[in-house]
């Protein structure tokens, strides 16, 4: 089996060397019999939901058992509200503690000039 991909566009020099780099990865692989299909592991009976891609990324970005029962209460209440998506993603923010103050800024190294 030969592997043939077509680009919407003309590559630039840097993306046709890392197709040659992928194609010289792909040599030899062969393609099961079965068609391809969509599959979301962490999920129940291999389904999307965005509870669990919720729970997946929580448990990346705070680890497991970070959140105390009131803060997971209260986070679970903001993303119920009916408010406007921007204020529920400021409410968030603010909790989280990473609204960009000077102070927040300092502690991750970034500093504003004249701030």
């Amino acid at each position: 089996m030969r592997w043939r991909f077509g680009w919407r566009r003309e590559l630039f020099e840097w993306e046709k060397d890392l197709g040659y780099e992928l194609l010289a990865h792909l040599e030899g692989r062969v393609t099961g019999v079965m068609p391809d299909m969509w599959v979301w592991k962490p999920g129940e009976e291999d389904i999307f939901s965005v509870k669990s891609c919720y729970t997946i990324l929580q448990n990346l970005f705070y680890g497991e058992g970070t959140l105390n029962d009131v803060e997971k209460v209260i986070f679970r209440e903001i993303w119920r509200s009916k408010a406007p998506t921007k204020v529920l993603a400021f409410s968030w923010t603010l909790l989280r503690d990473r609204i960009p103050t000077n102070i927040n800024l300092s502690k991750r190294s970034l500093y504003i000039a004249g701030g």
